[in-house]
């Protein structure tokens, strides 16, 4: 027997491993010298038929058209305030408490702020949030023009007051004031006062000073302020606040609590004097002793 290799030359064959077409038909065509005609009728057959499949399927090829890439879905119209700073839902709730008490420290901001739900509605860490994320609300605040950002002693957290921007843009009843800086110590008492007042009473109600003096009627220039509380707050009874920081003189607490529970502060519309049932005192220790002296004498007068 011979082999098939030994009639085609290794040239031939190609680095495919395939047999041309030509050299096929001639491979049967000298077969038939050995085998006869029937042979050769055959393999010309089944020779012609791969031909014919393979002229097919590479016409095909030719003729199909290079598949499209796919299109990409086009994206929904961009928001024309994507990326720019907006006032948030926390905001509205956190910046009106901050103008209510005139100002607030950068840590108590970090308290009002850890109370709300935190991005996506999820709730804050039982720590709060961090220092730094507080700041990047400040600042913007800030870009905004909303409120103005102060440090003034090294070491001490800075204090954070609206502008009248921020105090229009909010639609709040005051006037624009930068506290000075020996009432911010005072201030900052009076709002642990009320932070720790909602975190154990929350169904009460906080009535800042500022807004008790904004419901006032308009006095002429020269005129003397009224004395009020350092708050109101709802119980559902009416109580006055009073938050001191240092010791006062008995004189000065018998006109404080004498005007608080006998004679009445100012009233809204100037209407009757406003007279208190109760009076919270809220003092350092080394005050106490002076309160707890003039409270007696006030009781005693008004028996």
């Amino acid at each position: 027997m011979f082999r098939y290799m030994d009639w085609v030359p290794i040239s031939a064959v190609g680095t495919s491993g395939k047999i041309p077409p030509v050299e096929m038909l001639t491979f049967c065509y000298t077969l038939t010298l050995f085998f006869g005609e029937d042979f050769s009728s055959r393999q010309s057959y089944a020779l012609e038929m791969r031909r014919m499949n393979m002229n097919t399927t590479q016409r095909e090829a030719a003729e199909t058209p290079p598949a499209l890439p796919k299109k990409r879905r086009k994206n929904s119209k961009q928001r024309r305030d994507k990326g720019k700073k907006l006032i948030k839902r926390r905001d509205r709730v956190v910046l009106p408490w901050i103008a209510e008490q005139y100002a607030a420290g950068i840590d108590q901001v970090r308290e009002l702020l850890s109370r709300m739900p935190g991005r996506g509605g999820r709730p804050v860490s039982p720590t709060g949030l961090t220092m730094s994320a507080v700041l990047q609300v400040v600042d913007r605040w800030v870009t905004l023009g909303l409120v103005e950002y102060r440090r003034i002693y090294e070491g001490e957290p800075g204090w954070i007051h609206l502008t009248s921007s921020g105090l229009r843009t909010l639609h709040l009843p005051y006037t624009m004031l930068t506290p000075a800086v020996s009432t911010l110590l005072h201030l900052y008492h009076i709002n642990r006062v009320r932070l720790d007042l909602e975190r154990r009473h929350p169904d009460f109600r906080w009535i800042s000073e500022r807004t008790l003096r904004a419901r006032q009627t308009r006095r002429e220039s020269g005129s003397v302020l009224p004395h009020l509380p350092d708050a109101q707050v709802r119980t559902p009874k009416l109580v006055a606040v009073e938050v001191e920081r240092s010791p006062k003189s008995d004189q000065e607490l018998d006109d404080i609590l004498t005007e608080l529970l006998i004679t009445g502060s100012p009233s809204p519309g100037g209407d009757e004097p406003l007279l208190y049932t109760t009076v919270w005192y809220f003092v350092r220790p080394l005050a106490a002793r002076l309160s707890t002296a003039s409270q007696g004498a006030v009781a005693g007068d008004a028996d």
